[in-house]
């Protein structure tokens, strides 16, 4: 819900304008397996 009220608060720029309109995006976590002790690397595109 945050994430919209985030969203929505940036589509009017100047008062009385007209809205734009806007994305989000929707972060997950899905947990597969138990976790183990060791290193966690993350690589980004």
């Amino acid at each position: 819900m945050l994430d919209a009220a985030c969203g929505y608060a940036g589509l009017i720029t100047e008062l009385g304008g007209d809205p734009g309109s806007g994305l989000t995006l929707m972060l997950t976590i899905s947990y597969l397996a138990r976790a183990i002790t060791g290193l966690v690397t993350a690589i980004a595109p």
